[in-house]
Order: structure tokens, then sequence, then C-alpha cells
């Protein structure tokens, strides 16, 4: 079971700095601004659970939010979109984010792409684990937890309700080949990922 959590523990690691590398740009500090407070609003106050099946311990998604500057420096939210449909349903006030001012995210550029990382833990007893651990609780299983971690950060069209158990080797293949992930594109921000545990679903 050691060497199980070991290697549990390396793979998240490893895909980590894959997504972060990817970007090929300095990290962004953005303060707590009125920017983040609007972030945590519409990701803290406008999650709904519903549509969420109770035996999936990990979904993972993220919204886009493409943004442009014009001449004259008005500032316009050109599209906003997610990588699983499931998005617009867990978070259905997701039009907001057009709203949001986004002058310090996207300083003196002409266009950035903001990705906001999700990563819903569902806690409830009903939940697949597969694995547990030498005190008695549970594991999530490997191949969810790859998932989840590519789904984060990666804009490549997923499902989290028929895809979380694939295995390993095929989302590795399916994002090796997926040749707009592997832009070096400065112009991609991503924020810290935000984390919500449910605790039941009824």
């Amino acid at each position: 079971m050691k060497i199980f959590i070991n290697i549990y523990i390396a793979s998240l690691c490893i895909l980590l700095t894959i997504s972060t590398q990817s970007n090929a740009q300095a990290p962004v500090k953005i303060t707590k601004s009125t920017f983040m407070k609007s972030m945590d609003s519409f990701v803290n106050g406008g999650f709904k659970q519903d549509g969420l099946k109770d035996s999936i311990a990990l979904y993972a998604i993220n919204f886009r939010i493409d943004i442009l500057k014009k001449p004259g420096g008005k500032i316009q939210v050109t599209n906003v979109s997610a990588n699983d449909s499931l998005a617009y349903k867990l978070f259905p006030y997701y039009k907001k984010l057009y709203a949001i001012d986004y002058s310090t995210v996207i300083g003196n550029r002409k266009k950035v792409s903001l990705i906001i990382p999700i990563l819903i833990s569902n806690v409830s007893a009903t939940a697949k684990k597969e694995y547990v651990k030498a005190d008695g609780s549970n594991l999530v299983e490997m191949n969810a937890a790859v998932n989840a971690a590519f789904a984060m950060y990666s804009t490549i069209k997923y499902d989290n309700q028929k895809e979380a158990n694939i295995s390993l080797y095929e989302r590795l293949y399916k994002s090796k080949n997926y040749k707009e992930e592997q832009d070096f594109n400065p112009d991609k921000i991503f924020l810290t990922p935000y984390v919500i545990k449910i605790v039941n679903i009824q």
C-alpha cells in the first residue's frame, strides 16, 4: 500500500508540474482585489450540486474566459466556455463571468484566456473510492485522480460522468495528441484551483 501511495503522490506532482510548465509563463500574482472577490463569489456562491452522481469521488472542471482589449482600452469578454457541459448545470449563473472587471488580469496585453480550475471532492459515504489506506480511510482510485488532475488544467472536452475512470494510458495518450494543448501560449493564465467539498448528495 505504501508503494501505491508514493506512486499516486508522485504522479499528481508530475501532472501538476507539466500543467504549469506547458504555458511557458511567469506566475501571475493577483492580489485579493475586487476581481478575486468576484471570482470567489462566483464559485462559492453560484455552485449547485444538482446533477452530480453520488458514486463519483472526484469531479474536475474548468471555465475558460476569453478576454479582448479593444482600441481605446475597453475590455470585452468574447467567450465563456467550459470543458464539460456539466459545468453549466453546476454553475447556472456562469454568464455573470461576462460582467466581471478583468483589467487587472489582461494588463498591457491585447488578449488573454483566463482558466478557472475547479475540483469537486465528493466525500459522501457512497462515493467510489475502491482503495483503503492502512488506517481504514478511503483512497481515491488512481485513474480518477489522474483524470481529475488533467481535467482541471486542460480545455480538452471532458465528460466527468463517463470518463472519470478511463485508463491512465488513454488519458495520457489523449492529452499528448491534442495539439491545441501543446502550444506554448503566453496569453493563457490559470487561477489557483478552487476546491469544493461535497459531504452529502441527496
